[in-house]
């Protein structure tokens, strides 16, 4: 299983926990930011290292036209995927 299938299968999970406008937040933060990157490795082949270098790629290029991303965005996208996987 992808990451991207596992995140697929998380967020239909919560459909029922979220309210519709938080689910669409988390599912378009995933594929803007997470998904691109690292979407097409096997779960269980995810190491912390590379969502390491997925944050600070994101920090660095992660913007709009290649510029740096917003501070505030990076825990938040971090949390998501903590959350995600710690299901």
């Amino acid at each position: 299983m992808t990451l991207t299938d596992y995140l697929d299968d998380w967020l239909e999970g919560q459909r029922l926990r979220l309210q519709p406008v938080t689910l669409d937040a988390y599912r378009q933060t995933l594929a803007c930011y997470v998904t691109p990157v690292l979407g097409d490795i096997a779960l269980d082949a995810l190491a912390p290292g590379q969502l390491e270098l997925l944050y600070a790629d994101l920090l660095d290029h992660g913007g709009r036209n290649g510029r740096p991303l917003a501070l505030r965005t990076i825990p938040y996208v971090h949390a998501l995927v903590r959350k995600a996987l710690s299901h």
